[in-house]
């Protein structure tokens, strides 16, 4: 039992409970394993009966992130400074180095209500990220910029 979260031992053990409130680790775990693959997460919930946040759970979450282009994405910044912070610094995983990469979009236009912009139309964006200088699978994104190309 002590590989579940609170949350979840509360709803393993009392059968009948319909709604627990997700604490922010597990709704990122949720989003990390939904990230590798929606339908293994659909498998672990349905199947095995892990209690994990719904897939709008997560959705809601995920509104609730400011993201827009030219601007840094504050969140993943903070998840980098806990996560260095708990690494202390004296890990080879620590050691990154920052990078700029061009990925392609979708060039269709879609509406953002939140920020009451249209977006679209670009082909390609530049990317700034850190990557890992010793883990070289380790990529995470910090800021994108719309009308920018490499």
């Amino acid at each position: 039992m002590s590989r579940f979260s609170d949350c979840q031992q509360r709803l393993l053990i009392d059968q009948n409970l319909k709604y627990v409130h997700w604490g922010d680790e597990d709704i990122i775990k949720g989003l990390s394993l939904f990230s590798l693959s929606p339908k293994g997460y659909d498998v672990v919930r349905e199947q095995w009966l892990i209690p994990l946040p719904t897939g709008r759970t997560l959705q809601k979450y995920l509104e609730l992130i400011p993201i827009a282009p030219d601007e840094p994405l504050p969140l993943v910044f903070q998840a980098l400074n806990r996560q260095f912070i708990e690494t202390k610094f004296d890990s080879l995983f620590t050691q990154c180095i920052m990078g700029l990469d061009e990925v392609a979009v979708d060039d269709r236009f879609c509406y953002d209500r939140k920020l009451d912009q249209v977006f679209g139309g670009i082909k390609y964006a530049a990317v700034y990220c850190a990557r890992g200088l010793f883990n070289k699978s380790w990529k995470m994104p910090l800021q994108f910029l719309n009308n920018c190309s490499i």
